[in-house]
């Protein structure tokens, strides 16, 4: 039941048609649902007249349903549209799309952002419906996860933003928030996705890389034990360029003690990554044992040799040597006596912070100037003879005489 014009035929040509919503010429034009006889008569060259007859059916037509518009995004790839009809009329019937480079059976490549228009045709002729549906095609968001950035290990949970918010991340490290730890990764370089959906049900995503930098190795090297003396230490420290800290240390590492005690100093290196790591060592400080030379001494010029021996205390738990130096003195405190003066020499022990000196003089006399007098005779029988020498004071000795020169 629809306007469209059905050319009727009818043998022999010629003839002429009749009945409702038909021409003459056999033109019918369906025009209301129901049953209606056509007939077609036909006079021939005798002048007799036939007719014959047709029943034309009209029915309601079956709509072409092209569906719901839909929206999709750039990225869809091909989507197959499904159209349908109703009510059944009981005819056969096909149905077919056309509209932009869709194929007929509703395959299309989705393929540039707009509106497209396309149209389900369904049966032919009089029964011939179409029906169509909008397709609007969605450019995805411009979503950008942020530049590429790096952390050291031991940083804070960082916050990742990316744009437009609302988005999910995702990667090593990293929950949906955005929230980075990089404690939670080994060192490297991590690609991190921001996923964004707008409201068109559109999806993008951006990537971003994050580097996790470990920490530089720092050694401030062994514990050291000084003594309590303000003799400056230069502490090493590796990789060389931090910055020392502490009790009675510079920032270049000299330490100078300055009271007894147990002291900790801190070796802080910064790489070129910004990334910070620290090492300590212990700097026991003890009272120095001091060095003892012992007395001075005094000895004559016949002496020949002699060893000196220095010694320590008290005790402060340090290994350490000692040593003598002065005047031809040897290290192991061997003198070998030759001019007459007084001699300073220096015990030392220890060294370092731990050295400490103490002197001792040696004076070195000369012999005295001795006369015994001249040389003499006696007669066997006479008295005991006093000898006297120079200095007096001496001692004599010898055959026949005693020690305070009585000679008989």
């Amino acid at each position: 039941d629809q306007s469209i014009p059905v050319t009727l035929g009818g043998t022999p040509i010629g003839g002429v048609w009749s009945g409702s919503h038909v021409t003459s010429v056999g033109v019918f034009t369906p025009n209301g649902v129901g049953t209606f006889i056509l007939t077609y008569t036909y006079t021939d060259g005798n002048g007799c007249v036939n007719t014959d007859d047709i029943t034309a059916t009209v029915v309601p037509p079956s709509a072409a349903i092209a569906g719901a518009d839909l929206e999709v995004c750039i990225d869809t790839g091909t989507i197959i549209l499904t159209g349908s009809n109703s009510p059944s009329n009981g005819l056969s019937g096909t149905g077919f799309w056309s509209g932009n480079g869709i194929t007929s059976g509703g395959q299309y490549t989705v393929s540039t952002v707009g509106v497209y228009t396309f149209t389900y045709s369904y049966g032919s002729g009089t029964c011939l419906t179409t029906d169509s549906m909008d397709l609007t095609v969605h450019d995805l968001p411009v979503v950008d996860a942020g530049l590429d950035v790096s952390f050291c290990i031991d940083d804070t949970i960082q916050l990742l933003t990316g744009s437009p918010l609302g988005g999910v991340w995702s990667g090593s490290g990293v929950n949906s928030g955005g929230d980075f730890d990089p404690s939670s990764v080994s060192p490297g370089t991590y690609t991190l996705t921001y996923t964004y959906t707008d409201g068109n049900s559109c999806i993008n995503s951006d990537t971003r890389d994050i580097t996790v930098n470990g920490l530089p190795v720092v050694d401030a090297g062994s514990d050291i034990t000084e003594c309590d003396q303000s003799i400056p230490v230069t502490l090493g420290g590796t990789p060389i360029g931090g910055v020392w800290s502490g009790s009675h240390v510079t920032s270049v590492g000299v330490f100078t003690p300055n009271g007894v005690g147990t002291f900790i100093l801190t070796y802080t290196y910064t790489d070129g990554n910004g990334c910070v790591n620290t090492d300590d060592i212990t700097a026991t400080v003890v009272p120095p044992s001091a060095a003892i030379a012992g007395a001075d001494l005094e000895v004559c010029i016949d002496t020949g040799t002699i060893i000196l021996t220095g010694s320590n205390s008290p005790s402060n738990g340090l290994s350490g040597t000692g040593f003598w130096s002065g005047n031809g003195i040897t290290s192991g405190g061997q003198y070998t006596v030759s001019t007459v003066g007084v001699y300073t020499f220096t015990y030392s022990y220890g060294s370092g912070t731990c050295l400490t000196t103490d002197s001792m003089d040696l004076t070195v006399h000369d012999l005295p100037v001795v006369d015994a007098g001249l040389d003499v005779s006696f007669c066997i029988d006479d008295t005991i003879q006093l000898l006297t020498g120079s200095p007096l004071g001496g001692v004599w000795s010898g055959s026949g005489v005693n020690s305070g020169g009585d000679f008989d």
